[in-house]
C-alpha cells in the first residue's frame, strides 16, 4: 500500500509541474485545502474519493493512473448509473464471496460495508485501493468512471 501511496505524490507532483500548477493553483482548481495537498506530498494521508475525482479532472488522467496502477495516462470516462455498492457487489458475487469474507481478508470494518450498503457512505481511498487490488479491478470503475 505505502508503494501506492508514493506513486500518488509522486505522479501529483509530475502532473502539476508539467501544468506549472503550484499548490495554491491545485487547490483553487480543485477546490481543496491547501495544507491537504501538502500532506499529500509528505505521504501523511490520501485525497478522500471526491477530491481524487477532481484532481483526475484537473489533469484529466484516471485515478489508476494517479497510483500507479497503470501507465496509461490517458483515459475515456464513462459514468455508471450504479452505485457504489452495486458495483462491488457484482464483484463481489462473481468471486462467490460473502461481505464478511471481503471485510476480513481486507480488514475492512463490517459496518463500513454495511454503510455502503445503505447508502450511507462511500469508502475510503485506501478501502478502494485495496478493493481495486483485492478484485483486480480499476479505481475508476470502483468510482463509477469506467464500464470495467
Amino acid at each position: 500500500m505505502e508503494s501506492k501511496i508514493q506513486a500518488f505524490s509522486e505522479t501529483l507532483s509530475e502532473l502539476m509541474e508539467d501544468a506549472q500548477m503550484g499548490v495554491n493553483k491545485l487547490a483553487e482548481t480543485a477546490n481543496c485545502d491547501k495544507a491537504a495537498i501538502r500532506r499529500w506530498f509528505y505521504n501523511m494521508y490520501l485525497p478522500d474519493p471526491q477530491t481524487l475525482i477532481k484532481i483526475t479532472n484537473v489533469f484529466n488522467v484516471s485515478a489508476d493512473y494517479l497510483f500507479g496502477l497503470t501507465d496509461e495516462k490517458e483515459f475515456e470516462k464513462v459514468l455508471s448509473n450504479d452505485t457504489f455498492y452495486q458495483r462491488y457487489s457484482r464483484l463481489r458475487d462473481n468471486a462467490g464471496y460473502s461481505d464478511y469474507f471481503v471485510s476480513n481478508k481486507l480488514n475492512i470494518r463490517d459496518s463500513a460495508i454495511s454503510k455502503w450498503k445503505n447508502i450511507k457512505s462511500f469508502p475510503t481511498t485506501i478501502s478502494l485501493l485495496k478493493l481495486a487490488d483485492f478484485f483486480h479491478c480499476s479505481l475508476e470503475y470502483l468510482l463509477g468512471r469506467s464500464a470495467s
